[in-house]
């Protein structure tokens, strides 16, 4: 480990390539929490609609009817 530590470090071009890398994934995984966080709550949102829905469909069913209903 320290090896490679001393290795990529040697040389500025190295350097500046590791430095540049860094900071790209710190971006980029930052960037895909964010995107990760909006899809789960476009989808909770989704099921809690669906399951509003099919609530909403079950009362209709079984609780309202009426004898000119069927």
């Amino acid at each position: 480990m320290k090896n490679t530590v001393k290795y990529m470090f040697k040389d500025s071009k190295r350097f500046l390539k590791v430095a540049i890398y860094s900071v790209y994934m710190y971006l980029f995984f930052k960037r895909f929490v964010h995107i990760i966080n909006f899809f789960k709550d476009i989808a909770i949102q989704s099921l809690k609609a669906i399951f509003r829905m099919i609530v909403t469909s079950l009362k209709v069913i079984f609780v309202a009817p009426s004898s000119d209903f069927f």
